[in-house]
């Protein structure tokens, strides 16, 4: 128990050590991805306000609203918005999530290391990992925070792999592998291409330490249920992206973000600094993977080697070593201009933009191969070189640069796309040439007054007295899923009008009347909907039967004292 305690204490202190630099820095550190991020969990905790849930749509975004929550990354954004409810701070809520994301990955993947080595070279490792450069790079110069919180997901997976196919613990292991699955998929969906490498090659690999086939369909089928519980969101991202123009048909793959060997082995100490200052994708000679990790990974692969040469016995550990190196060669190839033809045949994975996401990957390859020197070549110096070179080369980085202060109401409106034109809709133009409107709704054509206007998140009612026709506008964007009722029946909305480009209008007739606006589901968001709701009945249906197939098990299993010959005798 004082052990659990200390080790708990040095993963919390650590993981502050991480983040402390803007933890309760009341400024914003000017990144390229973190205004949206908090702009997203300002936008959901909006709308959960206003009695929204699951949150379809953000109207203080982009100065008339947006559906972007339904391709945004909703775990951070929920999380980030629940925080803000306890907190009342958008800032912090945010700065909090990286925190938790360190800390959750930190314990996460020492209780993986620790299924194949010592408790030291575990600990070590998971020293490299909070301090890993891409990281680093994640926090404080892209501001990345799902991508930085998706790694503490990728262990627990590794860790239900482990539970199943070498523990037997079928309802344990499928249970967690089914629950971080899903979160992983609502926190970030691109991060399932880049780790599916690693899941794969680590049930391919107790396959053939075990040669048991169910437990590795098991597993597999944990995986694939627990993205299928997120169907709600992943098939109107995939689907309704084309309403945007970052869906509109372009290829987003970054063609010349591939990297070479100097970003593998040029020195870290001064690019990451110069990335702060300039942050620019264009500027790849700034960006590295580390010369400790390049050094760690060269040096498992010379070990490996060597101890195939002096044909050692072939531990299950050392199995697993290949086998991980294995991936990471898959991973490092597939940043460098070689994996083009790859890339090209196979597009799915030009969904991760940028090549040198594939470091993401590797982030955990490389603690598993560290533990594995280390339980290799144990001895007191290396560790006390180690945290040497730690503490001189990779705490020097961890502080951010330009913070600014904001307003965090600019957080619940923006005037502009905080995520850029290319998350706005293809019907509409940029939403900083709109003007910014004080009111909700206003008449355009005919003569009348608005009596009463009640405007909430996805909704709006008003009572309207028209002494003849009129024409509304409602300063939203329109999306679809948005319908307008005049005395609960519906009338067309127009939002294709040159002169209110994207924005809805309506007709109203003569009269006083009752209307009402709201952004409701579409048949496809509902079947998307369903699914999830059938996906999630049917892996309660499986646990059941899991639970059942246990029980019979065990009690068909003889008891102690029946298994010791003439137990009764000895008694």
């Amino acid at each position: 128990m004082k052990l659990k305690l200390i080790l708990l204490s040095f993963f919390l202190l650590i993981s502050y050590i991480l983040v402390s630099n803007f933890l309760f820095n009341p400024l914003q550190m000017k990144t390229d991805d973190y205004p949206f991020h908090l702009t997203m969990i300002a936008q959901f905790a909006k709308a959960i306000q206003s009695g929204d849930f699951p949150v379809r749509w953000a109207n203080g975004f982009a100065n008339y609203g947006g559906a972007i929550p339904i391709v945004a990354h909703q775990l951070t954004s929920y999380l980030g918005a629940f925080i803000y409810f306890l907190t009342h701070n958008v800032l912090f809520s945010g700065n909090m999530l990286f925190f938790i994301g360190a800390f959750l990955s930190n314990i996460f993947l020492y209780i993986f290391l620790r299924y194949y080595f010592p408790r030291l070279p575990s600990f070590m490792a998971v020293l490299l990992f909070n301090f890993s450069s891409y990281r680093i790079f994640n926090i404080y110069v892209r501001g990345a925070l799902p991508e930085f919180f998706s790694t503490l997901f990728v262990p627990l997976v590794l860790i239900g792999i482990y539970l199943i196919c070498e523990k037997k613990e079928l309802l344990k292991g499928f249970i967690l592998i089914t629950i971080a699955s899903f979160l992983l998929s609502l926190n970030h969906p691109m991060m399932l291409i880049i780790y599916a490498p690693l899941f794969l090659s680590y049930m391919l690999f107790l396959f053939f330490n075990r040669r048991s086939f169910r437990y590795i369909f098991l597993s597999g089928l944990a995986v694939l249920l627990g993205v299928t519980w997120a169907s709600y969101y992943l098939i109107p991202l995939l689907v309704e992206i084309k309403y945007f123009y970052y869906g509109s048909g372009i290829n987003h793959f970054n063609w010349n973000q591939f990297l070479t060997l100097i970003n593998y082995f040029e020195s870290q100490k001064q690019t990451l600094a110069d990335l702060k200052q300039n942050y620019d994708y264009q500027t790849l000679k700034l960006l590295n993977f580390g010369l400790i990790e390049s050094f760690v990974f060269i040096m498992s692969l010379v070990t490996i080697l060597l101890r195939k040469f002096v044909r050692q016995r072939n531990s299950q550990k050392q199995s697993l070593i290949i086998w991980i190196l294995i991936v990471g060669l898959w991973y490092f190839f597939m940043t460098i201009p070689a994996s083009k033809p790859v890339y090209h045949y196979i597009s799915v994975f030009q969904i991760i933009q940028f090549p040198w996401r594939m470091w993401t990957g590797l982030l955990i390859i490389t603690p598993i191969l560290f533990a594995y020197l280390l339980d290799s070549y144990s001895n007191k110096v290396l560790y006390i070189l180690f945290i040497v070179i730690i503490l001189t080369i990779r705490l020097p980085h961890v502080h951010g640069n330009n913070f600014q202060r904001i307003n965090q109401l600019i957080y619940f409106f923006n005037p502009d796309n905080a995520n850029g034109i290319m998350m706005q809709t293809v019907w509409s133009g940029d939403p900083k040439d709109y003007p910014v409107k004080n009111r909700q709704s206003e008449i355009i054509k005919g003569v009348g007054v608005i009596q009463k206007e009640v405007v909430k998140n996805s909704q709006r009612l008003y009572t309207i007295y028209a002494s003849k026709d009129l024409r509304l506008i409602d300063y939203t964007f329109y999306f679809p899923g948005w319908h307008v009722f005049i005395d609960k029946k519906e009338v067309p909305i127009q939002f294709q009008d040159p002169s209110y480009r994207g924005i809805i209008t309506y007709n109203v007739p003569k009269g006083t009347h009752k209307i009402r606006l709201i952004f409701e589901d579409t048949k496809l968001r509902l079947f998307a909907n369903i699914l999830t709701v059938f996906f999630f009945a049917l892996t309660s249906g499986i646990i059941i039967l899991i639970y059942n197939y246990g029980s019979a098990k065990s009690s068909h299993r003889p008891s102690r004292i029946q298994r010791i010959p003439n137990a009764r005798k000895n008694i």
